[in-house]
């Protein structure tokens, strides 16, 4: 009798382990910490380009999630200026890859820190690939977009002026 009231146990308690293997694999980890505040609290804003079918959300500078293997990236921001970048291509986190497509008075939404803001394609240029991106001053509220050209040696960069909404 002992052995099979323990047998059962036994079973219960796998049983159990199995439950709670199947549903944070199915859904993520379930269980929230207590102290700390959730991932998607570091999200800012996000950029829409319909015209290319582009809607992403995006985060602090300081963040784990601004990275380009993640989202679209904010390389830099202040009150005239905000460089976005993202990796092109077909890859899964390639999520400039349409924005060669991109031609000039091509709207861009961007909301930061809810803020929304219209901008308009100004100028489109391919440039050699320095692993840098050259910081321009702006008296008008500008944003640079930024990925990988064609060939492996060049940059595309995307420059877009605000608009009124």
């Amino acid at each position: 009798m002992k052995k099979r009231n323990l047998l059962l146990i036994v079973l219960i308690l796998f049983s159990c382990l199995f439950f709670i293997h199947i549903n944070k694999t199915k859904l993520g980890n379930p269980i929230q910490p207590i102290l700390g505040k959730p991932s998607y609290s570091s999200k800012i804003g996000s950029i829409h380009i319909k015209s290319i079918g582009l809607y992403q959300n995006l985060y602090e500078i300081s963040s784990s999630d601004n990275q380009v293997d993640k989202s679209v990236t904010i390389l830099y921001h202040d009150e005239n200026l905000t460089i976005l970048a993202a990796h092109s291509g077909d890859g899964i986190n390639a999520y400039f890859r349409h924005l060669e497509e991109l031609k000039l008075g091509d709207l861009i939404k961007i909301e930061l820190y809810q803020s929304k803001n219209n901008y308009v394609v100004t100028k489109i240029e391919t440039v050699k690939k320095t692993g840098s991106i050259r910081i321009p001053k702006k008296d008008d509220p500008t944003i640079i977009l930024t990925t990988c050209g064609n060939n492996s040696d060049e940059q595309l960069n995307i420059t877009a002026k605000k608009v009124n909404p």
